[in-house]
C-alpha cells in the first residue's frame, strides 16, 4: 500500500473513532470505507472510494441506499473515474481536493 492509501485508509480509522453516535455503522475496506450515523445529514454520512473497482462502488451504494440518509460520496485516486459510471438518480456533482498537512 503506497503513503496516499494510507492515508486515506487512515481517513476511515479516524472517522470511526468519531461516530458517538448509537446505530452508527462504519465499514473499512481495501480501497474504501463508511462512517455513517443515519442521521438526517449528508455531513454525517460519508463514504470514501479510492480504488477504481467498479464492484466495490456497488456495494458502497447498496451500503449507502440500504442507509436511506443523505450521503457524502467521495472518490479519490483511480476511483476519481468511477463518479461518471454512477447509476441514476446519482449525480456527480464536482470535485474538490482534500488537503493534508504534516504538523
Amino acid at each position: 500500500m503506497g503513503d496516499l492509501a494510507r492515508c486515506r485508509t487512515q481517513m476511515g480509522h479516524a472517522a470511526t473513532t468519531m461516530l458517538g453516535v448509537d446505530g452508527a455503522r462504519t465499514e473499512l475496506r481495501d480501497g474504501w470505507c463508511l462512517a455513517m450515523t443515519g442521521l438526517p445529514n449528508a455531513d454525517m454520512n460519508v463514504a470514501l472510494v479510492h480504488e477504481a473497482d467498479e464492484p466495490a462502488l456497488a456495494e458502497v451504494i447498496r451500503n449507502v441506499e440500504d442507509l436511506g440518509a443523505p450521503t457524502l460520496l467521495m472518490f479519490a485516486g483511480d476511483a476519481e473515474r468511477l463518479a461518471d459510471r454512477l447509476p441514476a438518480p446519482w449525480t456527480a456533482v464536482g470535485a474538490m481536493p482534500i488537503m493534508a498537512v504534516d504538523l
